[in-house]
């Protein structure tokens, strides 16, 4: 018999996504107020425990936004994390309706010492760690590479630890038509994925988690940079082709729509 099980009677956080169409953008509503995991406190987990043969620790910039507490454990995660030689992703994944741009880079520009693969889009740079790309509109629909590859050259030279930056490049031509590919640097070099096309998009929810876990995937298998970056790109441009934020793709999927530069249905 135990005191405590450690659950407690918080509840599940949830978002609600109001799918736009034309000229009407979608929306997001956060209800992520105490819920259990923004109720975390430091010393809570046991966090050598957990990496025990673990290879990598990846954390999503929403979780240290819900609250002072999250922010911290997530340091301390990242810290255990890298003292026992795992490699360490963190996907800044800025969110506006969590937290000011002053609030989040307060945070990141500590988080980010003790991360060895960064990832981001051009807003992400700007709001969480305070590098503006020139090349990008004001409602970041649309980037331009070059100038995406200065503020890579910036974080690095900012943050050595950082070995190799990635993120997605979309040119929405609509707001259910994207041009999509995918960019990492690997310290020495860039590598861009080839360009799908008139995307045609089920939901827009998703991308950027799949060129995460694409992208992860990838290195864990030893895969080197423009393979790696090709098949993230090829897996997180399938995920747009899902209802939800799940990407239901499997690798086979990925690695045929690497090799043909299309999604379009197998018959």
């Amino acid at each position: 018999w135990t005191d405590f099980d450690g659950v407690g009677r918080e509840r599940n956080g949830f978002y609600h996504l109001e799918l736009g169409a034309g000229p009407r953008a979608s929306n997001v509503t956060y209800d992520r107020g105490y819920t259990a995991i923004s109720n975390i406190q430091l010393g809570e987990v046991d966090w050598a425990s957990i990496f025990a043969g673990a290879k990598w620790f990846h954390l999503s910039g929403i979780t240290p936004a819900l609250s002072e507490s999250t922010a911290a454990v997530s340091k301390e995660a990242l810290e255990t994390a890298r003292s026992i030689g795992l490699e360490t992703s963190y996907d800044l994944n800025f969110r506006s309706k969590l937290w000011s741009p002053e609030e989040a880079q307060a945070v990141n520009q500590d988080l980010v010492k003790f991360v060895t693969v960064l990832i981001g889009n051009e807003e992400d740079f700007e709001k969480s760690l305070g590098f503006k790309a020139e090349g990008t509109t004001e409602d970041f629909s649309k980037l331009d590479p070059e100038s995406y590859k200065e503020i890579v050259l910036r974080v690095a030279e900012t943050y050595p630890n950082v070995k190799k930056i990635g993120t997605t490049l979309r040119d929405a031509k609509t707001g259910w038509l994207n041009d999509w590919r995918t960019l990492l640097f690997d310290g020495r070099e860039f590598y861009l994925s080839q360009i799908y096309k008139d995307l045609e998009l089920v939901d827009r929810v998703g991308g950027g988690d799949s060129f995460s876990s694409g992208l992860i995937y990838s290195l864990l298998q030893g895969k080197k940079a423009q393979e790696a970056v090709d098949f993230a790109g090829a897996y997180s441009a399938l995920a747009h082709t899902f209802p939800g934020d799940f990407n239901w793709a499997t690798i086979e999927e990925a690695e045929k729509a690497m090799q043909s530069g299309s999604v379009r249905i197998s018959r």
